[in-house]
């Protein structure tokens, strides 16, 4: 009887502590971002904010100005501002022709994997001028042609120029008046639409996906881990996000012909285990050479100014 009972306790204390259990214990290999130490209002929507000084001062504001309407859209939180409970990793696939995207994102957990997958809309913003007074519409105009102002890459004569112009109007070296433009004048044509799932997983299924991304360059990848080449009729790219507990780390890249062991291998599992690998195709099997090219065209930003 008494052994029974011990049995049960025994039995009970190891479901508590599977229950309650810490996360994972893994060694990541060096590289990656400590998480910022306090964060600002303004620096709350940058997606991946332990890198924002990596970007140069445009593609900074960029990156915080149209990432966060992607994740906001697709209720996706920042998990770049501190460590959560348990290790978190994010890919975010942007398939198709531009004027087509249906994201995919996949979140791994140590239990679970989260599918949200985009059905109908464009996220991407659009722009109408006409929002703006007629002075901040010069300014925008003026903005989008040279901010900022004091790029390196300007002769000295030109940034002496724009220190004119700052002396007169501050505002105009500003990011935050730059973003307000964007954002007053930005309006969205559809909707998105998405639906999401969840699978289970194993620790062993976590484990042996974890080791495959820490197998590859993922951790000591700078920003840009797109392959050499790419592949004609639109951008199969993507970014890949990890919050451990002690660090952060984000790469981009694009699919292409990535051998055993290489990043979009090790991200192709990943699809695999979440069921999307006939919607998404990292590794390219066949080789055809009237398909490459060795970068992939950004989407030109559109910009009306007519009457709508």
């Amino acid at each position: 009887m008494k052994q029974r009972i011990f049995a049960l306790l025994a039995f009970f204390l190891s479901g508590c502590s599977t229950k309650n259990r810490t996360s994972i214990k893994i060694d990541y290999p060096p590289g990656g971002y400590k998480y910022p130490i306090s964060v600002t209002k303004e620096d709350s929507g940058f997606y991946f904010l332990p890198m924002k000084n990596v970007f140069s001062k445009r593609d900074s504001l960029v990156a915080s100005y149209y990432d966060s309407i992607f994740f906001t859209f697709y209720n996706e939180p920042n998990i770049s501002i501190a460590p959560l409970k348990k290790s978190v990793f994010r890919l975010s696939y942007y398939g198709g022709t531009p004027s087509h995207y249906k994201p995919i994102l996949i979140t791994l957990k140590e239990d679970s994997i989260i599918i949200k997958e985009g059905i109908s809309g464009f996220y991407y913003p659009e722009f109408d001028t006409n929002r703006l007074s007629i002075k901040e519409r010069e300014d925008f105009g003026f903005l989008e042609n040279w901010y900022p102002l004091d790029d390196p890459k300007y002769d000295k004569a030109r940034r002496e120029y724009f220190l004119s112009f700052i002396h007169k109007r501050p505002e105009l070296s500003s990011p935050h008046y730059y973003k307000r433009l964007w954002q007053k004048a930005t309006f969205f044509s559809e909707k998105i639409v998405y639906n999401t799932r969840y699978k289970k997983i194993s620790v062993k299924t976590y484990i042996k996906l974890v080791t495959a991304l820490n197998s590859s360059v993922f951790w000591s990848c700078p920003i840009d881990c797109s392959c050499n080449e790419s592949v004609m009729g639109g951008s199969e790219g993507f970014t890949l996000e990890a919050n451990t507990p002690d660090k952060y780390h984000m790469v981009s890249g694009s699919s292409c012909f990535g051998g055993p062991g290489s990043l979009v291998d090790a991200c192709q599992k990943l699809v695999a285990e979440a069921g999307l690998e006939n919607k998404i195709e990292l590794v390219w099997t066949k080789r055809d050479s009237s398909t490459l090219r060795k970068t992939v065209e950004p989407r030109p930003m559109e910009i009306y100014q007519g009457d709508r």
